[in-house]
C-alpha cells in the first residue's frame, strides 16, 4: 500500500473553466525543469455540450499540454443513436432529481 500513499502524495487537484486556456503549470526544482502537469481528467464533463464547444474545450487543454509528456484522461458515457441503454440515457434525469432534493 504504500505506492498507493506515494500516488496520492504526488496528484494535485486543480479546477480550472475549461472554457478558458488552461495554465502551463512548469515548475522548477532544484535546478530541474518539472514539464507541468501529467494528466488531465474530465468525467463526464462533455456530455451536455454540443461538438463545437467539446472542440473549444479539448482545443485548451492541448495548448497546454506538453508533447510526448502530458496525457489527457477522459471518461464519458457513449450512447448509441438507437438501442441504448436505459440506465445511461437516463442519467441526466437522476441527476436533476438529485440536485433538486432540499432545494
Amino acid at each position: 500500500m504504500r505506492w498507493r500513499l506515494r500516488l496520492e502524495l504526488s496528484i494535485e487537484v486543480g479546477a480550472q473553466n475549461f472554457f478558458q486556456p488552461q495554465p502551463i503549470n512548469a515548475m522548477v526544482e532544484s535546478n530541474t525543469i518539472s514539464l507541468g502537469t501529467r494528466a488531465y481528467y474530465m468525467h463526464s464533463a462533455l456530455k451536455d455540450w454540443p461538438d463545437n464547444l467539446c472542440h473549444k474545450v479539448l482545443d485548451n487543454v492541448v495548448s497546454a499540454m506538453e508533447p510526448g509528456y502530458s496525457k489527457i484522461l477522459l471518461k464519458e458515457n457513449v450512447i448509441q443513436e438507437t438501442g441504448a441503454y436505459r440506465e445511461t440515457t437516463s442519467l441526466d434525469s437522476i441527476m436533476r432529481q438529485i440536485g433538486q432534493v432540499g432545494a
